[in-house]
């Protein structure tokens, strides 16, 4: 009887890890799409918002697919840069993302450039009176998937579109919206969306990639809490409350997530230990006990 029951517990325990490994597998991951910064570009008379426009292209594209990407609302990404007077082209750099990417609860942001963006005519082709001109088109996008938890960049990746089609002038573009049907149809149109699709097919294999991890660290958060606040030498404040189970006098192990050279996955390095002294329904107050270095925000705490 003793062994039935030992051999049922097991079992159940082994549907339990195949399940969450399911379940981790499945779990969506945050991502923000900041709007592009535009490169070196030779302009040549355009009127759209180029930066904007490519961005709206490229969210719309990732909504088109299948993926484990959890996009953040455009919306919420320009409040934000609004509220935090960060809105101006080239102030959001990889020592930035980490502070807007824990605000807006986005785990991974794309942070990307228009390197390239170029249309010119071709010389005609043809006998006689009977000729027919072209056009060329050359469009790279260029992307960095950063990690709001650290800042560190996981990786760089591109989308080029080449496309050579017939004739359009510059005039020909006048008018029409570059997200819009009509650009679409261009020889310009064609390169851009062609790079686009590729863009997004990089940034899926990125993501995918790091997926995995990214969800057990983010299970593993959901189950501690972090330092939001340091208060004098000796005093924390932590976004775990009554609502969350935290009482008076519980103590806490308090860890920093830290990245080094040839390590895929960031440590867990202990920083010190803590007591609660203060609860609230959504945080609570604590004193240190002892630190092997300054507790800062952005510190995991778990109960010991």
């Amino acid at each position: 009887m003793i062994a039935v029951r030992s051999r049922l517990i097991l079992s159940v325990a082994i549907l339990l890890c195949l399940y969450s490994a399911a379940a981790l597998a499945q779990s969506p991951v945050s991502v923000a799409i900041m709007t592009f910064k535009e490169g070196q570009l030779s302009n040549w008379g355009w009127s759209w918002n180029i930066e904007e426009g490519i961005t709206n292209l490229v969210i719309d594209e990732i909504t088109k697919r299948d993926t484990r990407i959890s996009l953040v609302e455009r919306n919420r990404i320009e409040e934000l840069l609004g509220e935090q007077d960060l809105a101006a082209a080239g102030r959001i750099e990889e020592e930035s993302a980490s502070e807007i990417g824990k605000m807006l609860g986005a785990r991974l942001m794309v942070m990307g450039t228009n390197t390239q963006f170029d249309f010119k005519q071709t010389a005609g082709v043809g006998i006689s009176i009977f000729r027919v001109s072209g056009s060329q088109a050359q469009v790279k996008l260029t992307g960095r998937l950063v990690d709001s938890q650290n800042g560190r960049v996981l990786a760089s990746f591109e989308g080029v579109g080449n496309k050579v089609g017939t004739s359009f002038s510059l005039d020909s573009f006048k008018g029409i919206s570059i997200d819009g049907e009509q650009f679409q149809g261009t020889t310009l149109g064609e390169a851009t969306y062609a790079a686009i699709k590729e863009f997004v097919d990089n940034l899926i294999v990125e993501v995918e990639k790091v997926a995995d991890q990214v969800a057990k660290e983010e299970a593993f958060l959901a189950q501690t809490g972090v330092v939001v606040a340091a208060i004098g030498n000796d005093q924390l404040v932590i976004n775990l409350g009554s609502k969350h189970g935290m009482k008076l006098n519980t103590e806490l192990n308090i860890t920093r997530m830290q990245t080094f050279p040839g390590l895929s996955a960031p440590v867990r390095i202990p920083v010190g230990t803590a007591k609660v002294i203060s609860v609230d329904e959504e945080a609570s107050v604590c004193v240190v006990i002892q630190s092997t270095q300054p507790i800062q925000p952005g510190d995991v705490v778990g109960i010991k």
